[in-house]
């Protein structure tokens, strides 16, 4: 008697596999979407984050800026720096709002002793994105001291004069060198070995040597001639870079009237657009130093006026801040300047 056939073996994943693999797929769908949401929140906090630094920077550097130490219509002064209560601020590029808190504290409101200096809290809160509230505080003190004084390279603690650069004044040229004992040697360009000695403080010529030395009071004269030998006058613009090539064949001297009429030579050198001069004029042996005069220049052809059209004749022009020029900055035009 034959066995019946036997039943073919079962074959596939069973449902309780299927269903496991879909957990755990599904718990791990959820960690990336909460590393997502966690990224996403962090980013937007840390640039909400930024945006209130710079609005409390702002702040800090709006009341820096004061222009006057009394209140001034106007202005901003170091009186109004004072606690301000909460201003809402809603940036162009942030979502959300933030309230900007200003506290100061006067050092001198207690003990008038104190010196003038404020101390500022600036507060920036603002509302994430989980609602909770965020803050971005800066601290910093402001010091009441007069703006105009923001100009000084230096001032001493004995109220002198001003520090001068490299313990010299700046009227002495720059190649002279100091001498470690109040004064510096200058050796003026063409001037075949010719020395002067300046005094480091005021400037003036206290020596000549050529070779042998005299004492003396002068006063250095200095500058450049630049040219410019087109056919057009060069503009006010074009007065510092006219762009000619400097003439080689030229003298500057002075005709000095006080103290005492005379004609002082002056030294040249002769660069590739420009001529530079030097020039010693000897000043009243009284106080204080003084002399007058005027610079002149020869070894060219001038013209004998304004009007002279001539080709072959040159124009000396100074050119100045127009009378209606405000140069020195003291609100009335440069006409109010005296004559020179």
């Amino acid at each position: 008697m034959n066995a019946a056939p036997g039943r073919p073996r079962a074959r596939g994943v069973s449902l309780i596999e299927a269903l496991v693999a879909l957990a755990v797929m599904a718990f791990g769908i959820l960690g990336v979407v909460g590393v997502q949401s966690t990224l996403r929140q962090n980013a937007d906090v840390s640039r909400q984050r930024a945006e209130a630094v710079r609005i409390a920077q702002e702040a800090v550097e709006n009341w820096r800026s004061f222009s006057a130490l009394a209140t001034t219509p106007g202005q901003t002064a170091y009186a109004d720096v004072v606690t301000t209560a909460g201003v809402d601020v809603t940036p162009d590029i942030a979502n959300t709002v933030y309230t900007l808190t200003r506290s100061v504290q006067d050092a001198q409101a207690s003990d008038p002793a104190e010196p003038r200096l404020r101390n500022l809290v600036v507060d920036v809160a603002w509302t994430d994105r989980t609602g909770q509230t965020q803050h971005v505080v800066l601290n910093t003190s402001i010091a009441g001291i007069a703006p105009e004084l923001a100009g000084s390279l230096a001032i001493p603690a004995d109220a002198s004069a001003t520090g001068l650069p490299g313990g010299r004044n700046p009227a002495i040229p720059v190649s002279a060198v100091d001498q470690g004992d109040g004064t510096s040697l200058f050796t003026p360009p063409g001037g075949g070995g010719v020395t002067w000695t300046f005094d480091n403080l005021r400037a003036v010529i206290t020596r000549v040597c050529n070779p042998a030395c005299t004492d003396t009071s002068a006063f250095l004269l200095s500058g450049y001639i630049r040219f410019a030998t087109g056919t057009t006058a060069p503009t006010p613009a074009d007065a510092e870079n006219p762009g000619s090539l400097a003439l080689p064949s030229l003298d500057v001297g002075v005709a000095r009237t006080v103290p005492s009429a005379a004609t002082i030579a002056c030294f040249e050198q002769t660069f590739t657009q420009y001529i530079a001069y030097w020039c010693a004029i000897p000043t009243t042996t009284s106080a204080p130093a003084r002399w007058s005069g005027r610079s002149t220049i020869s070894g060219i052809a001038l013209s004998s006026s304004v009007a002279d059209t001539d080709a072959d004749r040159y124009k000396v022009c100074r050119y100045t801040p127009g009378r209606g020029e405000d140069a020195n900055g003291d609100g009335k035009p440069d006409g109010d300047f005296p004559p020179t």
